[in-house]
């Protein structure tokens, strides 16, 4: 097929800067031009812009950019480059391709007006599958703001619409196929835990976004699996099935690539309403990350590592730590801690400044920090052998979750996806703590260490020292700093700790300094 990629689509970058981004360009996938919606349609007069994709009619509203609706062709072509039939039963049945501008809820989108409570959806998705198939424009074009920047939303809708739509239309057969086969690795104990194991139509979605390389993976509601390599080990008989749909060539056969890679380091959105100190930015799975244009960008990447990573599987607090407004700041090697301007007002600034190490999280203050050199492991670094960021995050986490009161309605409530399979903490678990810590106090533990100090300092202590990411020996710290010493030595608080960060059905997480990862 002859692509033709209209300019405005290659120029779409131009008004980008709200989204903190340099300007990108859209692989080849428009047939024709982006142009007012057709009157033959019908459609609602909420959509502006139209493509045609090879008789499949991609919409959007004034606000998305061309660019996404190219994309969306571009990756529709791709995955029936070989199927022109289910091409056809698609079209047969008014199939139609929507694109959610970034800026968009999904219940903006007339077909979805209906849907309430409003706030929940606009949450819990940007896209669905079925005769309409929709996606934001955010995902397609990877900008820096999108929340599922680590996999392709287009992708896991158009697999469900692909399923209901184009293969129960043309294979009878498909439908029970696919039930039995899902039933079976449901039976053999795969896919626990994971969003895959829904029901049979996820469970043929997310195949697919592994298939094509473009799922998540070690998350609460993923395993491990999110490349094809990976999929035919795990469950070959799904992987079987999909290379048996798609039926890709040697020449047609291809993997997903992102037009730009996330998360990358930005300026700050504007929306963020900063104070002009802050000149870099990242966005860790929603959290803001900070910093002066002196920090290096790859302070603030690895903050945005760690983050993903310590709260992978606990996105319920992440998402309230979110929600009290913080956030997260990188202090430069040559600045000082009052530089930062949420701790200009400081007493002490001489003690502060020579600590290198902030206040922490408050609610007059809602700021967690972190200094370059303890992130990049400087040899320099005033607290070399511990991570502070694990630290700070630790702390903020019990006051900001631990403390709260009790939802009574928490298991009747509609859930987020994050919300599932997790005990929520409040202060039930703050009262636990703090029988942990007197106990641990009365049997002669930590003794002359930070961890003495409060319940507080006990828990982040313990949240370090589990994550191998503790100092051993020093001033403020006994010889406790792996997961195995934390065991041995206060088997209480490690197990209250795993509570918290353990999955027993995903990959473990430890940290292990910047250099050492980059030598696997």
């Amino acid at each position: 097929m002859r692509i033709v990629l209209p300019v405005a689509a290659l120029l779409f970058g131009l008004a980008h800067g709200s989204y903190g981004a340099e300007p990108v360009r859209p692989g080849p996938g428009c047939l024709g031009q982006v142009i007012t919606p057709p009157e033959s349609l019908k459609v609602n007069p909420f959509y502006k812009k139209y493509l045609n994709c090879e008789g499949l009619p991609i919409l959007a509203s004034e606000k998305a950019r061309e660019a996404a609706l190219c994309r969306a062709c571009e990756l529709a072509g791709k995955m029936l480059a070989e199927r022109s039939d289910i091409r056809e039963a698609l079209i047969e049945a008014d199939v139609r391709f929507v694109v959610i501008g970034a800026e968009e809820g999904v219940t903006e989108i007339p077909e979805y007006s209906h849907m309430k409570p409003k706030a929940f959806w606009d949450e819990r998705s940007r896209g669905f599958g079925g005769r309409i198939v929709s996606c934001g424009e955010e995902n397609l074009l990877c900008y820096p703001v999108d929340r599922y920047d680590d996999e392709s939303i287009f992708i896991h809708e158009f697999a469900h619409c692909i399923d209901g739509y184009g293969l129960r239309r043309i294979d009878e057969k498909f439908n029970e196929g696919l039930k039995e086969l899902y039933e079976k690795a449901i039976g053999k104990g795969l896919w626990k835990y994971t969003y895959a194991a829904s029901n049979p139509g996820e469970y043929w979605a997310e195949g697919v976004q592994s298939w094509f390389e473009c799922n998540r993976q070690n998350n609460y509601n993923h395993n491990h699996v999110n490349t094809r390599e990976e999929l035919k080990a795990y469950d070959p008989d799904l992987a079987k099935l999909i290379a048996e749909v798609f039926r890709l060539t040697e020449k047609t056969d291809w993997r997903y690539e992102p037009i730009a890679k996330q998360p990358q380091v930005t300026a700050v959105p504007e929306s963020l309403e900063c104070d002009p100190f802050y000149k870099k930015y990242v966005r860790a799975r929603g959290l803001a990350v900070l910093a002066s244009e002196k920090v290096c960008d790859e302070a603030l990447l690895e903050a945005n590592y760690l983050i993903r990573q310590m709260f992978a599987y606990r996105h319920d607090i992440l998402k309230a730590i979110i929600e009290a407004n913080v956030r997260f700041v990188v202090i430069g090697v040559d600045e000082k801690i009052t530089d930062i301007p949420e701790y200009g007002d400081l007493k002490r600034k001489q003690w502060w400044n020579k600590q290198r190490r902030s206040p922490g999280y408050s609610r007059q203050r809602p700021v967690i920090s972190c200094t370059e050199e303890n992130l990049l492991n400087y040899p320099d670094d005033a607290h070399a052998g511990e991570n502070i960021l694990i630290r700070q995050f630790a702390l903020a986490l019990h006051k900001i979750t631990g403390l709260r009161e009790i939802d009574e309605d928490f298991d009747s409530r509609p859930k987020q996806q994050y919300e599932l399979h997790v005990k929520r903490m409040d202060k039930e678990f703050d009262g636990r703590l703090a029988e942990l810590f007197e106990s641990a106090k009365k049997n002669g533990l930590w003794q002359v260490t930070s961890a003495g100090k409060n319940r507080s300092e006990y828990w982040a202590e313990g949240v370090q020292s589990w994550l191998d990411a503790n100092r051993e020996g020093g001033r403020r710290h006994n010889d406790v700093n792996t997961r195995e010493e934390l065991e041995a030595y206060d088997p209480d608080l490690a197990k209250l700790v795993a509570e918290v960060f353990r999955h027993d059905e995903r990959v473990d997480w430890r940290y292990r300094q910047r250099g050492e990862r980059e030598k696997d």
